[in-house]
């Protein structure tokens, strides 16, 4: 690729658990999160069960999280958008209901080859910490990817959180095609490139960003 023209600039750090061979289910905080699902009030609900009546509160579970508590940056998705993600199967989604049957939580599986992603998180933030939402919610990814013997990509972010779980870090890289570039900006993205490999990598890694 570097001959091809292109540079290597590093954006973050990620985090894997290896659902081919899920050591990180014998985790103590994982075995937590399975133990506070199970002994939740909770139920499980599975991709086929979900439906009309709940893409409007997925959508305003999604916000509440990302939107509210995160940025307004990040993606907004619509109720529509999370019909056509659901009914196409684009994402493979399970959800959270509580004993008056509303949806509290919910998470959304992209599956590509052998790897599975998470891009749709939401649960009620308006409830407290300890119900443990985001927990369960993960622990159900993780599982999952054990289930399927799959590599399971959750981002960047709750770094501590993550690690604790079993969760492998790498660095992530943008690969920037310059070719076509003035030598002045081909300049700045080779400096780029070198700052970030020789500096920023390393931060990354020995503060666990």
């Amino acid at each position: 690729m570097l001959r091809q023209g292109y540079v290597l600039v590093p954006s973050r750090q990620v985090y894997f658990f290896n659902g081919a061979e899920p050591l990180y289910l014998k985790k103590k905080n994982t075995k937590w999160d399975r133990k506070l699902l199970a002994q939740s009030d909770y139920r499980i609900v599975a991709h086929a069960e979900l439906g009309e009546a709940d893409y409007e509160r997925i959508a305003q579970l999604y916000d509440l999280l990302y939107i509210g508590k995160y940025s307004e940056l990040n993606p907004k998705f619509t109720a529509e958008y999370i019909r056509h993600c659901h009914q196409k199967g684009l994402l493979e989604m399970t959800g959270l209901r509580d004993e008056q049957g509303i949806l509290q939580g919910v998470m959304g599986c992209f599956i590509h080859g052998e790897v599975m992603s998470v891009p749709l998180v939401g649960y009620n933030t308006a409830l407290a910490q300890s119900n443990g939402l985001y927990r369960m919610l993960m622990h159900l990814a993780m599982q999952t990817a054990a289930d399927r013997g799959q590599l399971l990509h959750l981002s960047s972010g709750a770094a501590e959180f993550k690690r604790v779980r079993g969760a492998a870090a790498e660095i992530e890289y943008s690969a920037v095609y310059i070719v076509h570039l003035s030598a002045g900006r081909r300049a700045v993205w080779r400096g780029l490139s070198k700052l970030l490999l020789t500096v920023g990598v390393p931060l990354m890694r020995r503060y666990k960003l």
